[in-house]
Formats: structure tokens, sequence, C-alpha cells
């Protein structure tokens, strides 16, 4: 196991017992953040029952060597991994993939459903790792072992029953008054990091920080200078009093930030984890960092509206495409890429996975059991890999990891979910200056959004135009090219631009590095091993072409064989 520098305390012993006692992360008992020394004791005292009402990312490991048992506590939402093999009398953990394949009777064959849900979501979806038989520690769960084996016993499962709804602004309230307590006790008199974007959770964080510790804050932003979270991020650290820096991104990020991530992240690399990278160089080690990831999709961030607006469609086909798919492959394209007798044997896994998640899921509409199966088949895996990142160097805080925050946002009426409503209701009434700076879901002030709601308008079908096919495709390229100029002299502030992403991508891969992604991409002999040359061909040409954006998709395998490189499977 690794142990940050600065995590103090963080080992106890108790020579009556001879148990030992390994905190990794930061676990909390209400306002306080107890060592492992108090942990142990408590276990001692209280049994099992006193480590499973903590709340932080954090995985508790106690050895009892008179009963020849290992205990594992995982937080709520398995935000600490801890890798586990078992076989016969011989069980292997370790909080890296790398190091638990050193061991000589680690296996060494890499999972094919799992290299299915990576190349579909970006991302790990159940307990899966990438190799065979290798899997991290379930979340909310003790994990016992010893001579007989592993026996899990889950103290927590995310659940929605909605409490009284008593109005929006009562409910904005509760909001407030648990979240603005967990980052007050976050918070200590020295100089902490603060991320900001131009998304709600940020400046939801950065509204309850006491103003004089505001004021002595760095905050920082990353991407292009036009981009909403660098435009808005310094307009919410004006308005806190906090220092603000820019951090550019370099064009070449991915192939500058993929082999360290990957080393961090034990190959669950998307794109969306590659520009995080940047602020690794920033502050002092050990400094304490505020993030607010998990708040948007607690909110109702990701609520897809099922049954209101998709009607006629299938919605668990929609939760697929919307919360599974997404950018990446689906499965029809996957099997064009991927060998066949690969492929076929493991084919549906992910989307198995998927609707035995929702039928499991404790709430009453579909949309809401999405939103739990999206705690922890997405949000559990990108805040583990997110954390441990920063937590390579810094002391990183979540206060929507908290057990009162967890609890009151899932016990919100579902109607002051939608649309984020008691989220930006919050914000209007406690933090009325961060709610005047625009969010990037609307580019308006939060205000304009409580107030008026989402724009929910549907442009509906495109007019048909009567002009001859020849002259349409001309007057399209000619509209493209005037736009693409107006992008370039602006350097992305005017025109129909993308503002709301860190880097384009899409456009790194058509332009900065085509060869370097060729290469990866069609050179790299473990390719031909899972993969069809012609078909990876027809990816790379159809996105240098732009008909059509395969940048996660090819993103996605160049991180996958990459992976495969640095393990040496």
């Amino acid at each position: 196991m690794r142990l940050a520098p600065w995590a103090s305390h963080a080992i106890a012993q108790d020579p009556d017992s001879e148990c030992t006692l390994i905190l990794l992360g930061r676990a909390w008992h209400g306002e306080n953040t107890p060592p492992a020394t108090t942990l142990l004791q408590r276990f001692l005292q209280e049994g099992i029952s006193a480590l499973t009402q903590l709340g932080g990312s954090f995985a508790i490991c106690i050895w009892q060597p008179r009963f020849e048992t290992l205990t594992v506590v995982t937080d709520r939402l398995a935000t600490k991994k801890i890798y586990a093999w078992h076989t016969g009398s011989t069980t292997l953990l370790a909080t890296e993939l790398l190091s638990l394949l050193q061991h000589p009777w680690a296996p060494r064959e890499i999972d094919t459903a799992a290299v299915e849900q990576f190349l579909i979501t970006s991302h790990l979806v159940d307990t899966r790792s990438l190799i065979r038989g290798v899997n991290v520690l379930p979340p909310a769960t003790v994990t016992r072992i010893d001579r007989t084996g592993l026996s899990f016993q889950c103290y927590w499962a995310p659940r929605i029953v909605p409490g009284k709804d008593d109005g929006l602004d009562r409910w904005a309230d509760r909001l407030a008054e648990v979240l603005s307590r967990a980052v007050r006790v976050r918070c200590d008199s020295s100089p902490f990091l603060l991320p900001l974007s131009g998304g709600l959770d940020a400046r939801s964080i950065a509204a309850f920080i006491p103003p004089a510790l505001a004021a002595n804050a760095a905050a920082y932003s990353f991407g292009h200078r036009h981009c909403y979270d660098v435009r808005f991020g310094r307009r919410i650290a004006r308005a806190l009093g906090a220092r603000f820096s820019r951090l550019p991104i370099p064009e070449t990020f991915f192939s500058d930030y993929l082999t360290p991530v990957q080393t961090l992240c034990d190959g669950e690399v998307s794109i969306e984890a590659l520009p995080m990278y940047r602020l690794l160089g920033i502050g002092e080690p050990g400094q304490t960092m505020l993030t607010g990831y998990l708040g948007d999709v607690l909110s109702g961030g990701h609520l897809l509206g099922l049954g209101k607006t998709f009607d006629t469609q299938d919605p668990y086909e929609i939760v697929w495409r919307r919360k599974y798919q997404g950018k990446g492959f689906s499965e029809v394209a996957l099997a064009k890429v991927m060998h066949s007798e690969r492929y076929q044997a493991v084919r549906g896994c992910t989307r198995a996975v998927m609707l035995a998640a929702l039928a499991d899921a404790d709430a009453e509409t579909l949309d809401e059991k999405a939103l739990l199966a999206e705690l922890h088949h997405r949000q559990s895996r990108y805040i583990a890999y997110f954390g441990r990142m920063l937590s390579a160097r810094f002391r990183v805080e979540n206060p929507f990891l908290d057990t009162n925050v967890l609890d009151t946002f899932l016990s919100m009426p579902l109607a002051h979910r939608q649309e984020q409503r008691a989220y930006r209701r919050m914000l209007v009434r406690h933090a009325p200056r961060l709610a005047a700076v625009p969010e990037n879901k609307t580019g308006k002030p939060v205000t304009y959004a409580d107030t008026h709601g989402l724009d929910a308008s549907n442009p509906g079908p495109k007019p048909i135009s009567l002009l001859p096919a020849g002259l349409q495709w001309r007057l399209q390229r000619i509209r493209r090219l005037s736009n693409t100029l107006l992008i370039q002299a602006s350097a992305g502030w005017l025109g129909p631009h993308d503002r709301s992403c860190y880097v384009h991508h899409d456009e790194s891969i058509r332009h900065i590095a085509p060869e370097w992604f060729r290469a990866k991409l069609l050179d790299d002999p473990l390719a031909v091993d899972w993969f069809d040359p012609t078909a990876l061909r027809t990816l790379f040409d159809e996105h240098i072409a732009r008909k059509q954006d395969h940048s996660t998709r090819i993103d996605n395998i160049v991180a996958f064989l990459a992976w495969r490189k640095m393990m040496g499977v």
C-alpha cells in the first residue's frame, strides 16, 4: 500500500490485542477527522460498526493476528481502490494494480468484458479491473479475509426515499445547511487550493468557505482562455477575493500526459481525466485541495427527463446511450473494430450490468434509478481516479462525501431535483454574488435559470431547402470555411465555437499530432491482437476527413494499448 508522506497517524498498533490498523485516505466522523489510533480504539471497543458510520474518502485495513483475519472497510463509494485477487488459500491485496501483478502467482490475462466496458463508456463500470479475476473491493462493504476465503457484508446502499416536500426554499436551505457545515470543517487556517469551473459544483463549495479563508485561497481553472471554465472561474474567484490563475493545457496534452496519468490511475484513463493532470503543477505537496465532484449528479444535473420528453422511445435505450455509451463505441461499432472471436463472447456484458443495476436500484422512477446506478458505475470510478491523481500531491477533501450531505441530497424530492432547482435556489439564497456569475450549461447567470428554468425548447426539424443538392453542399462548405477563419482569427472568442471543453481534442488529432495518433493506432504491434487493422484505419481516416468525430474512440483504443505496454500483459 502506498501512503502519502504527509498522511500523519495513518498506522496504529495496539500492543494488547496485537491489532494493526492502516488508514488510507481521510475518514470523517461528524466534524472530526479521527486518526488511525482513534479508529483502532473505537474498533476494539465497539466492533466493526464503529467504522461503518464514517464519511470521506478512505479504506481501512485491520489485521488481527490472533484470529488470522484481515478486515477491510471501504467508504460509501469505494473511492480509495483496493485491488483483490483470491484463489485457493491465497489472497493478494494492493492499492495499485501494477504492484499486485508483480507477485509471481498473480493472473496476467486481460478481462475482455472489462475492455468492452472501457471502450464503450471510457471507464470501468462495476468492480472489475482490466485483469481477469482481479477486482476492486466493493463500495460500503466490510470485507473479511481469512483462511476460509473472502466474505462481504454491505453496510450501506444508496436509496432515494423522498422526504417531506415542504417547498423549494426549505429544501434549498437544507442543502445549504449540510453542505456549509461539511465545507467549514474541511477548511483550516492554512492556505488551500480551489479548482474552479463554470459549473455549479465548484461554486457551491466556494459559497460556504468562510470569507477570511476564501481570501487566502489560491483558485485555478485549466483550459484555453475562452473556455467557460476559465472565464466564469475567474469571476467566481474575483467574487471570493481569492487569487486566480489560469493553467494552460498544451495542445499535445494527450501524448504528454498519457503515461504519467496511466501510471497513477492503473490504466483507467479517459480523455476527461487527462486535462486534470495539469493541476499537479500547482501548490505545495500536502496542501489541502477542496473539490466538488459528485454534486452535479446528486443535485439532478444528469437526470434524463424520462417519461416526459422521450415517451416514444425505449427509456432503457436512452439510459444506455446517454449514461453509458456517450461518445464511446456502440456495440455494433465495437463489433466491427474488435476481433470477432474476442468480442462475441462478451458482447452485451456492459448492457447487462446496467440493466441489473437499474433493476436493483432503490428508487421509484427510472430516472432516479439511473442516478443511483451512476453513483457506482461512473461517479465512484471517476472520483477514484481523479482522487488518486490529485492525492499523489495534495490532501484532497470532497465535502459531498460527507454522510449527511449524501443522505440529504438523496432524500430530495424529484420535483426539486429536476433541472437542479433546489441546487440553484441554494446558491441564489445563500451566495447571491456567485449566483450572478454565468454557468457553463446555460451561459447565463444562475439567477436566470432559477427564475426561468432551463431552456427546453426544441428547435424542431430543419426546413427543407429548395436549392439543388450541389449548391447546398457548396454553401455549407463556404459557411464552414468562414466559421473556421473567424474562430482562428479571434482565437476562439467568436464564431460557432465549443467553449464548454478544456481542449479541442478532435482538432488536436487532425492538426496537432495526426502522425503520433496514426502510429499509436495503426502501427502498434499490440493492436493486431485485439483489433482489425482495416477497421482501425477506416476509423482514423473518417475522423481526419471530418466525416465523424471519433476522437473519444481513438483515445480509448490508444489508452488501452498504452496500458498493455505499461503493464506488460
